[in-house]
């Protein structure tokens, strides 16, 4: 309902933070949809960025320069390949052997089922507020990399700032963020720093 002056506005504000222009905004009418963000990014370059960790870059083919999506996502395919290959190895060392792929994405039986949530969307927050309440000696641990564009640290911070948490039990909460992607702890620095954030988190209280 806004009007074309303060859409504008909020276009150029938006555009100023994302990178991307306050035309395309207001063509997506101030809701940019995550791969369309992925794909008009770098447009300009001829490339796109990934969902599980903007850091990385794909090359979009030339002849597609008004595609809405990326061809494929680039954190995603340099990804899975090297993790399903670890895990095979150590699971071979632990003397599990299988001729059954390991299926990450691909092959899964969809769509999900999500039991209750299907009357809306998936949401834990309720459940983790009452599982603190009930005790109140749970300690949670919030873990998110600032380039992850599949699961947003700022979403799950809202949430967790929106459960109606009594104040007596904020402090249960503890939140840390890496400069990396949904899976942090393939950035060397971040898996560092990622352990001695558990740990200290385990040997608390």
């Amino acid at each position: 309902r806004l009007g074309a002056a303060a859409k504008r506005r909020v276009a150029e504000k938006m555009a100023s933070l994302t990178g991307l222009s306050a035309e395309f905004i207001l063509r997506n009418d101030l809701r940019v949809e995550i791969m369309a963000f992925c794909r008009e990014l770098l447009r300009s370059e001829g490339r796109s960025v990934g969902r599980l960790d903007g850091r990385i870059r794909g090359f979009e083919p030339e002849g597609k320069g008004t595609a809405e999506r990326p061809e494929f996502d680039p954190s995603l395919n340099m990804l899975m390949g090297p993790y399903v290959a670890v895990y095979k190895e150590h699971m071979a060392g632990l003397g599990w052997q299988t001729d059954l792929p390991y299926r990450i994405f691909d092959g899964i039986t969809k769509p999900w089922e999500f039991g209750r949530a299907r009357d809306g969307y998936p949401d834990t927050s309720q459940a983790l507020r009452r599982a603190l309440a009930r005790n109140p000696y749970t300690k949670v641990l919030l873990c998110s990399g600032l380039y992850d564009l599949a699961t947003p640290f700022a979403a799950a911070e809202y949430t967790l700032s929106h459960m109606h948490l009594p104040a007596e039990l904020a402090g249960n909460i503890t939140i840390r963020e890496y400069p990396a992607g949904h899976m942090m702890y393939i950035e060397e620095g971040s898996l560092s720093s990622l352990k001695a954030d558990v740990v200290a988190w385990a040997n608390e209280g």
